[in-house]
């Protein structure tokens, strides 16, 4: 990459390439250690503006090897940080019984079942109040409406909690469920256009699924394959169920709807900020500010900063790039501290998901979120970290899963 022409992108494209492969094999490419799934994801969010720019598909912004130096750098910050040893969940299996299976009144799948309920009630409301895109729908107010986004992160990460009892104690747990649950954040994605959630849910089932040993690695790849390739019909029927309407794309088209709008915003954004010379214009100080903002509201987001810069339409969310953030904070000092942050939080929650149940449902649940925010900044990791995680397994522990003192007596006969 330092020796390779400025624009020889898809060059650069193989050096990230080469470092992601060489990341997944330290783990035999176990698809559940983050050094698998968080170089395979970077890879692909990194990478795909590059590719498009290198094809010719897509050059609206330009291009140089700058961006993709820091995403390297990042990448390389990361990996040095993530563990190397790995986890086996079998032996969660094997912890008690009063600690592992819920009590009688079940009171996560009533609180599942509940909220998603809630989130079908808002789908009526939607599907009839005349929006024609999610735009709409936030600029409406309805707060009704916008409780059912917070009650898609609460039904994601108790399903999280539920399918791994499931797949532990199949016989105490209700099937119907699995499917009915996961079916109703699908269509809350489809009709809102936020296909996170969609993303969400889908990669927790085949965690969750590879954790226990219900599918093999070989059927991932086939999976995460498959599912790339039918990424665009996402785009194509975003809006299908509010207008009726259908996007259309050429089949020449097809790889840059698979790559131009989800992935490529990272890679993209940070060229944006490399061409307007962003280069540590906020001070490496200023990162307190993004760790600050995700428990008091301190008036001020890189990517709020980087849409009313940037863009022509600040109404709309453009995403923004965790190796930008770094960047306009500090340059490659702030892309350091940035990566380091994020591989440890990566770190922190994977060596603990060995010890019980609880630990293994925040680590599912943060992988995805985790993998987003290469399109975001360090706040949507920290904050639904201990504002959806945390807090929401903190109350399964005390209600559902008995007393804080036993968890933890449990939680220490894994070594």
């Amino acid at each position: 990459m330092l020796f390779s022409d400025d624009q020889a992108a898809l060059v650069h494209v193989f050096a990230i390439g080469l470092l992601a492969v060489s990341s997944s094999a330290l783990v035999g490419f176990n698809l559940i250690h983050p050094l698998c799934w968080f170089a395979i994801f970077s890879f692909v969010y990194y990478c795909s503006y590059a590719v498009l720019y290198g094809l010719g598909i897509y050059v609206t912004y330009g291009y140089s090897k700058e961006p993709l130096l820091l995403e390297w750098f990042a990448l390389s910050a990361v990996t040095l940080i993530l563990p190397k040893d790995e986890v086996s969940y079998q032996e969660i299996a094997s912890l008690s019984t009063s600690f592992l299976l819920p009590k009688k009144g079940n009171l996560i799948k009533v609180a599942m079942i509940g909220s998603s309920l809630y989130i079908v009630a808002a789908l009526v409301l939607i599907e009839t109040g005349g929006f024609s895109n999610k735009n709409a729908i936030y600029a409406s107010g309805d707060v009704f409406i916008r409780g059912a986004f917070y009650a898609a992160d609460f039904v994601t990460i108790l399903y999280a909690y539920y399918l791994t009892l499931y797949l532990i104690k199949s016989g105490d747990r209700e099937k119907i469920w699995i499917v009915i649950v996961p079916t109703i954040v699908f269509l809350f994605g489809m009709l809102t256009g936020e296909r996170n959630y969609m993303f969400s849910i889908a990669l927790e089932i085949t965690l969750l699924l590879l954790a226990f040993k219900r599918i093999t690695p070989a059927k991932v790849l086939f999976i995460l394959g498959v599912g790339l390739l039918l990424f665009p019909l996402t785009s194509a029927y975003k809006y299908f169920f509010l207008s009726g309407g259908v996007s259309q794309f050429a089949s020449n088209d097809y790889l840059y709807q698979m790559l131009g709008g989800e992935f490529a915003s990272a890679g993209r954004n940070l060229q944006i900020l490399v061409n307007n010379g962003c280069e540590g214009c906020f001070g490496v100080e200023s990162i307190a500010n993004e760790v600050i903002r995700c428990f008091v509201d301190t008036g001020y987001s890189c990517q709020l900063w980087f849409s009313n810069t940037f863009m022509s339409n600040p109404s709309v969310m453009y995403g923004f790039t965790i190796v930008g953030e770094g960047y306009v904070h500090g340059g490659i000092i702030g892309v350091a501290i940035v990566a380091c942050i994020e591989g440890a939080i990566a770190r922190l929650l994977y060596k603990a998901s060995r010890k019980s149940i609880f630990f293994l449902t925040v680590y599912i649940y943060m992988v995805p979120i985790i993998i987003y925010a290469s399109r975001a900044d360090l706040a949507n990791i920290i904050s639904p970290l201990w504002k959806y995680a945390l807090l929401t397994v903190l109350l399964i522990m005390i209600f559902d899963g008995g007393s804080l003192l036993s968890s933890y007596r449990e939680s220490n006969k894994v070594r």
